[in-house]
């Protein structure tokens, strides 16, 4: 299989699954509910921002996108799932350190 050359809310909750930082139920939401939810986000950003930050719209993270939805941790400590987190889980899968 290629590897993805950009992530895309779809393949980060795919890590994410492989990774066991979230559960099917839970990439199953994510893949359906994922384009709502960054549009959600974008008219969020664009009616607390002026004119020249529109542009800013469309940097919406697919990390932004996922943590939005305020996913518990399968793991049973409670925690919900962070952008530092999904960020982590990327960098493991791309065989990088992560660094905040």
């Amino acid at each position: 299989m290629k590897r993805p050359t950009h992530l895309t809310v779809e393949n980060v909750a795919e890590v994410l699954l492989k990774k066991g930082r979230i559960t099917q139920d839970q990439y199953k939401d994510i893949l359906i509910k994922g384009g709502a939810q960054r549009a959600k986000l974008q008219k969020y950003q664009e009616s607390n921002s002026g004119r020249r930050y529109q542009q800013a719209a469309n940097l919406i993270t697919p990390a932004e996108i996922i943590s939005s939805f305020n996913l518990l941790i399968p793991d049973g400590s409670g925690r919900l799932l962070s952008e530092d987190d999904i960020t982590r889980a990327v960098a493991e899968e791309a065989g990088m350190a992560y660094q905040k």
